[in-house]
């Protein structure tokens, strides 16, 4: 300790006083492709593409529970739903990256599940998966 003493009265000098832990924090809007690509999705395979391409307008629907929404508008946008979910359905497990292929159905099913009760008793091809 004297030696460190010894040391600052020779430099005349006093140590920065900085705090022992140190917090910072930063936000962004949500970028699905970053995020995938982070994840060490490549987000330039050609079926990859293909399965975002389809992934964006599901991603820009409202994700409402909404119970005042009307049939037409549940199958309006479980039409876009479609495409999605018949495409990830046709591709094999090495055709498509397992992250990629885990957000995508993640993001059917959640949009899917709100509007689940109301379209089923219509049709059933307004339905997908099991119940």
């Amino acid at each position: 300790m004297q030696s460190f003493q010894d040391q600052i009265a020779a430099n005349a000098e006093v140590p920065v006083n900085r705090p022992a832990m140190q917090l910072e924090f930063s936000s962004r809007p949500y970028d699905p492709d970053a995020y995938l690509k982070e994840m060490g999705v490549n987000v330039t395979d050609e079926h990859n593409v293909a399965i975002r391409e389809l992934m964006r307008p599901v991603e820009a629907l409202p994700n409402t529970w909404d119970t005042s929404l009307s049939l037409d508008e549940a199958r309006r946008r479980l039409e876009l739903i479609y495409p999605l979910v018949d495409r990830l359905f046709a591709l094999s497990q090495g055709q498509i990256d397992p992250t990629l292929y885990e957000h995508a159905t993640g993001t059917a099913a959640e949009l899917r599940t709100g509007w689940q009760s109301r379209t089923m008793m219509s049709s059933n091809r307004l339905t997908f998966g099991t119940a």
